[in-house]
């Protein structure tokens, strides 16, 4: 009796174990090309994120479904793509009132809402986009690098206390109180107000190529 037991058994566990065998191969060609997608959809929404906010700052369109499939990131889905920005996180929800007080100030351009967010929709049994997000991504963007070489003067002049001055037309007052005789400091030539050095270091100490 106990060795058509033990026998049993064996034959039960043969048949476990290569039934689970079948639809494991059955189901690695699915699971492959499902992981498959999943990491191109990641990468091409990573890439998205990177370049949003230059994109939004030179009002580029987004790049062609044909220079996705190019470089093989490109998805047959009818899968929903949204990429937003917002000021929704802890920083710039602390720093705002402070930054409220810099609206007059149109020189000063340290945008708050660089939170970019993508989203894929998932599908429903028919293949067709749903409200489910599929991959959410969410990349902050803390990079007010100066956009062209003015903004190195216009931006730190943009918070001096005098700078509005030169607005109003004040140098034009500079160039009368200068024609008096102990006055010739204020020349708009003399006093510049709001002035920004953007070459702090002496040229005779920049280290020429020689000396290095």
């Amino acid at each position: 009796m106990m060795l058509h037991q033990r026998g049993q058994a064996l034959l039960e566990l043969s048949i476990v174990v290569g039934t689970t065998g079948v639809f494991i191969l059955l189901l690695v060609p699915w699971i492959y090309q499902t992981l498959q997608e999943r990491y191109k959809d990641g990468q091409r929404m990573q890439i998205e994120l990177a370049e949003a906010p230059w994109r939004d700052y030179f009002q580029l369109p987004e790049r062609s479904d044909v220079w996705w499939r190019e470089r093989g990131l490109f998805n047959e889905t009818k899968r929903t793509r949204v990429l937003t920005n917002d000021a929704n996180y802890p920083f710039a929800q602390s720093i705002a009132p402070l930054w409220s007080l810099f609206d007059w100030q149109t020189e000063f351009s340290l945008p708050l809402n660089t939170a970019y967010s993508a989203r894929l929709s998932g599908l429903d049994d028919a293949g067709n986009a749903n409200t489910v997000d599929y991959l959410h991504f969410r990349r902050i963007h803390h990079d007010w690098s100066p956009n062209r070489s003015d903004d190195l003067v216009a931006r730190p002049q943009s918070l001096t206390a005098t700078a509005a001055l030169n607005g109003l037309g004040f140098h034009y007052v500079q160039q009368v109180v200068s024609w008096l005789p102990f006055a010739r400091e204020f020349a708009p030539g003399q006093l510049e107000l709001g002035r920004i050095d953007t070459s702090v270091v002496p040229i005779e100490r920049v280290c020429t190529e020689a000396l290095c």
